[in-house]
């Protein structure tokens, strides 16, 4: 029964780059992280309409979705504050989401140890809080010399 239950919560995690991923990740200002409120009325409304036609499995899944949302916003939101607190902001910064694993594709001066090492321990800081939901960070450091674009499923971070 757990198997079953560890599998349907894995299902209920989004596959693609939804939009309010590419929201969240398209709004964050790296110089002012916080949270943001999405105007979530529409699923509000699909909720309460779920409630009402006793349709009590699509309110469960509507629940999920939204709480793995939440889990998902926090980790990326403490990982960016992990990060600007270690003085680690890389100058590309850019996200992807699969179904439990936060990209992270940092790009970096050539040669940069230390900010190369921040990134890995904020990573791992993370990853430490984001395990309780099930979910990780895995940041891919890259250097400007190595020429590399961010593949076209990452999110760029806005720099202000």
């Amino acid at each position: 029964m757990h198997k079953l239950i560890e599998n349907t919560f894995i299902s209920m995690l989004p596959t693609t780059q939804e939009p309010w991923f590419e929201n969240l990740i398209a709004d964050i200002d790296v110089q002012q992280p916080a949270l943001y409120t999405d105007d979530d009325d529409e699923n509000v409304r699909a909720l309460y309409q779920h409630a009402i036609a006793g349709s009590y499995g699509d309110v469960l899944k509507t629940i999920r979705k939204e709480a793995t949302q939440v889990l998902i916003k926090n980790v990326v939101l403490k990982f960016l504050q992990e990060v600007i607190d270690r003085n680690a902001l890389p100058d590309t910064l850019a996200f992807a989401l699969t179904p439990s694993t936060i990209l992270v594709w940092a790009e970096i001066d050539d040669d940069d140890e230390t900010r190369e090492d921040n990134l890995l321990m904020a990573e791992t800081k993370m990853n430490v809080y984001a395990s309780q939901f099930n979910l990780s960070i895995d940041t891919l450091v890259v250097e400007k010399s190595d020429l590399l674009q961010v593949p076209d499923h990452y999110i760029k971070i806005k720099r202000s």
